[in-house]
């Protein structure tokens, strides 16, 4: 008997997951976050990937080196020197 079986549905969970906040990974310096180049729009919109990577390939001539780290073949971004960046990009564009 072929249409006595009880289908399976899926129910909806009783309360939904909250939205959790990604951990940061584990580094060797105390207060350190090292964000994978293509997870930083998980942690922060800007600046997006695109323009990211365009420091990250330029890094050499503006002096963006100094907030990448790399392991192997992957690019990870220090969050802390990435602001401290940013803040020194803008002083030198007011002085111009």
């Amino acid at each position: 008997m072929r249409g006595s079986k009880a289908r399976w549905r899926p129910t909806a969970p009783a309360t939904p997951n909250p939205p959790t906040t990604p951990a940061p990974p584990p580094t060797g310096e105390p207060g350190a976050r090292l964000i994978p180049l293509t997870e930083w729009p998980r942690y922060h919109a800007w600046p997006p990937l695109g323009g990211l990577r365009h420091l990250a390939f330029h890094r050499d001539t503006n002096g963006f080196a100094r907030c990448i780290r790399t392991v192997g073949r992957r690019l990870l971004i220090d969050e802390a020197e990435f602001f401290l960046w940013v803040e020194d990009q803008a002083r030198d564009g007011a002085r111009r």
